[in-house]
C-alpha cells in the first residue's frame, strides 16, 4: 500500500544554452538537449516546495545545485513555475495521467529574483548603442554560447553564474530601440502562465462528473415516479380484485340460503311421506301374519303366541 502513493520522476537539468531568458520558457522540442540528474521517488502528495528542501538528499550533493527554479511543461513550451505555485502544485501533477511523461525540471544556478529581474527589464529605459547594433550577434546580453552541454554539473553552474553576472552588469548600459522594441514577441500569459493543464483538466473532469450527477439524480426520480405509479396500480388490481371475489361470494351465499329456504318445505313433506308409508308397510305384515294364524286354529299355543308377537309389533309402531 506504501508503494501505491510513491512516484518516480526523472530529473533533468535545462542547460543554459537552451534557455530562453527574455521569454523565460524553452520550447520542449529541445529535451534531448537536457542533462539527466537521475530520478526520485517520492510520494504523490508532497509539494514542490517540501522537495525544494529534500532534494539535495535524493539526487546526492553532487549532483545538487545550490539555486535553481522549477519548471513545468505547458504546451508545447516549459514555463517558469512561481515561488507561490511551489506551495500549491503536488509531484503527482508532474507524472501520468496528469502528464505525458513522469519528468522534472530544474533550471540550475537562478532563483525566481534572478528570474524577475532578467523579465522586468522594458524597452523604454533601455537603449541598443551603435556598437551592439554593428555586432552581427545583436547585444551581448543575447548572445548565448553555443556549446555542446556538459554531463557534469559542475561545469554547468560556473558558465551560468558567470552569463548571468555578466546579463546584470550589461543590463545598465544597454537598452533596446524603438524597431527592436516591436520585434519583441509579447508574452503568451495564457499558454506559458504557469497554470498546469491538469489543474483545467481535472476542472473539466469535476463539471463532468457534475453534469453526470445530476442525470442520475434525473433518471433516478424518472424511475422512483414510474415505481409509484406502479405500486399504486398493482394496489387498484388487487382492491379491484378483492371486491370481485367478496361479490361472488354474496352471490353465492344468497343463491344458497334462497336455494335452502325453497327446498326445507319439500325435505317436510319427504319425512312425512316416509313415515306413513312405513306405517302402511307395517299394517300390511299384521295383516299378513293374522291371515296366517286364521289358517292354523288347532294350535292354540301358536295363536297366542303370535298374538302375542302381533300385540308387540302393534305396540312398536304406535309407541315407537
Amino acid at each position: 500500500m506504501i508503494f501505491n502513493h510513491l512516484v518516480e520522476l526523472h530529473v533533468f537539468y535545462v542547460p543554459e544554452e537552451v534557455w530562453n531568458f527574455k521569454l523565460n520558457t524553452v520550447s520542449a522540442d529541445l529535451t534531448s538537449k537536457f542533462i539527466s540528474a537521475g530520478f526520485i521517488r517520492v510520494p504523490r502528495h508532497v509539494t514542490l516546495r517540501a522537495l525544494r528542501e529534500q532534494l539535495g538528499d535524493f539526487l546526492g550533493e553532487d549532483a545538487f545545485a545550490d539555486k535553481f527554479i522549477f519548471l513545468k511543461h505547458i504546451g508545447k513550451k516549459l514555463a517558469v513555475v512561481k515561488a507561490k505555485q511551489e506551495t500549491e502544485l503536488k509531484l503527482k501533477l508532474f507524472a501520468p495521467p496528469h502528464a505525458l511523461h513522469p519528468e522534472l525540471y530544474l533550471l540550475p544556478g537562478v532563483d525566481h529574483f534572478e528570474i524577475a529581474y532578467s523579465s522586468s527589464t522594458t524597452p523604454n529605459t533601455q537603449h541598443f548603442n551603435a556598437e551592439s547594433h554593428r555586432s552581427p550577434h545583436g547585444p551581448s546580453t543575447l548572445n548565448l554560447a553555443k556549446k555542446e552541454p556538459e554531463k557534469s554539473l559542475t561545469f554547468l553552474e560556473s558558465p551560468q553564474k558567470n552569463t548571468l553576472r555578466q546579463n546584470q552588469e550589461d543590463s545598465s548600459s544597454l537598452g533596446w530601440s524603438e524597431t527592436e522594441k516591436e520585434m519583441i514577441p509579447v508574452l503568451n500569459t495564457t499558454g506559458d502562465s504557469g497554470i498546469p493543464e491538469s489543474l483545467e483538466d481535472g476542472d473539466k473532469e469535476y463539471f463532468k462528473m457534475v453534469e453526470q450527477l445530476k442525470q442520475t439524480k434525473a433518471e433516478r426520480r424518472h424511475m422512483e415516479r414510474t415505481r409509484e405509479e406502479l405500486v399504486k396500480k398493482a394496489k387498484g388490481l388487487l382492491e379491484q380484485n378483492k371486491l370481485r371475489r367478496s361479490h361472488v361470494r354474496d352471490a353465492w351465499k344468497k343463491k344458497y340460503f334462497e336455494t335452502k329456504k325453497a327446498t326445507a318445505s319439500l325435505e317436510d313433506i319427504l319425512n312425512k311421506l316416509r313415515q306413513d308409508l312405513e306405517l302402511y308397510y307395517q299394517k300390511l305384515l299384521l295383516q299378513l301374519e293374522a291371515r296366517d294364524i286364521r289358517k292354523r286354529p288347532n294350535n292354540l299355543t301358536h295363536i297366542a303366541n303370535t298374538k302375542v308377537i302381533s300385540f308387540v309389533h302393534i305396540c312398536q309402531f304406535l309407541f315407537p
